[in-house]
């Protein structure tokens, strides 16, 4: 469950929080 944590990052980090949803996003359309 730690990977809500990664979410809970400053604002200055919204890029690296944006890449990593665009990673799971990636990953959900590739487990389909």
């Amino acid at each position: 469950m730690r990977s809500v944590v990664v979410f809970e990052v400053p604002p200055f980090m919204s890029f690296t929080r944006r890449q990593i949803l665009t990673g799971i996003a990636g990953l959900a359309v590739v487990g389909l």
